[in-house]
């Protein structure tokens, strides 16, 4: 489980972007922080990975303070998927993949078995793909490869920001679903940074609503959308489901 409590974050010209938040990150759950830019959702993954430090507050990891570890180990036990995937260009899949396992000390069988492991879960199958090098894969090839490398540890815990918006629609859900799948099968507990409302309800088992550094609401998808707990959260669901029956008319009237 990963526990925040009471965290506060200050930027110098930005004022508090995380304001005296607390959450609690179900072991074996995904939890999605959804919300616009600058609601400091990001800011609070990073808190994690230790990527910035809270000006007040406490994260805990299993029970332990996170900066318990030497940070190089402590962002070794977490997986991490951006939405720039970070290949090597100079290395093929399979050493992209294996590249965290290699680091730790394991052996090239351990190390070779887990690749071809990974890149079947993630519909990459290992004869094709394992030689090849980034710039011969797609934009959502290289993602599935980016979440490889970072199950490819075994980690209990995975933070992805925001990892599919520079992809197209059709790979975006194609990705979700296997987030989901990796979720199911693996049992790992992730972390999910979306502002689409539509990624936050396919993917999330909860959904942190957030706004100017505050939690809204928290829970799943339907209580969301049945409960909403304030007139923000509200407007937040019901803009992009407006949207989209205005561009599915506009289809239809251009159709006709």
């Amino acid at each position: 489980m990963i526990e925040l409590e009471h965290i506060t974050k200050a930027f110098a010209g930005a004022g508090v972007v995380v304001d005296d938040l607390s959450l609690h990150v179900a072991e074996g759950q995904t939890t999605v922080l959804l919300g616009p830019s600058g609601c400091g959702k990001t800011t609070l993954l990073k808190m994690i990975a230790r990527l910035e430090v809270p000006d007040a507050g406490s994260i805990t990891l299993d029970g332990e303070p996170i900066d318990a570890l030497p940070l190089e180990k402590h962002r070794r036990r977490l997986g991490f998927v951006f939405q720039q995937p970070g290949l090597f260009p100079h290395k093929t899949v399979a050493e992209n993949v294996g590249l965290i396992p290699k680091l730790e000390g394991r052996d090239t069988a351990w190390i070779d078995a887990r690749v071809d492991e990974l890149l079947q879960l993630m519909e990459l199958p290992p004869s094709v793909y394992r030689t090849r090098y980034p710039d011969a894969l797609s934009g959502g090839q290289q993602q599935r490869v980016g979440v490889a490398r970072a199950l490819a540890n075994k980690p209990r815990y995975m933070l992805m920001d925001e990892p599919f918006s520079a992809l197209d629609s059709i790979t975006r859900r194609q990705l979700q679903a296997e987030v989901r799948h990796i979720a199911n099968t693996l049992g790992v507990t992730i972390v999910f940074v979306t502002h689409d409302v539509f990624e936050a309800m396919a993917i999330g088992d909860r959904i942190a609503v957030m706004h100017k550094g505050r939690i809204e609401q928290l829970g799943s998808a339907e209580d969301i959308v049945n409960q909403p707990a304030t007139d923000y959260v509200r407007e937040l669901i019901a803009k992009p489901v407006r949207e989209a029956h205005a561009s599915a008319a506009a289809v239809m009237e251009g159709a006709e």
